[in-house]
């Protein structure tokens, strides 16, 4: 399963014919995991959904990917 955690997206231009690859970086070390957990458990409590920007070159266009992901997906351990 090395395509879990890959998004595929399209450049907007009809003459990109490739699709892009950005990986995901949803799996991060434990203890950073723990450390934005509690920053996002912190600042917004209210804050359900986490978005990640990707900003990336491909062909010399420039690519702004948004996502929109659920925080509970992110931060998928529940607390005792």
């Amino acid at each position: 399963m090395p395509h879990d955690n890959v998004l595929k997206t399209q450049t907007a231009h009809p003459d990109a014919e490739k699709p892009v690859a950005i990986p995901l970086f949803v799996k991060l070390p434990k203890g950073r995991l723990n450390r934005r957990k509690r920053v996002l458990d912190e600042k917004r409590p209210s804050a359900k959904m986490k978005k990640l920007e990707y900003s990336i070159r491909h062909k010399n266009r420039k690519l702004v990917i948004s996502i929109a992901i659920s925080s509970s997906v992110l931060f998928s351990r529940r607390r005792n």
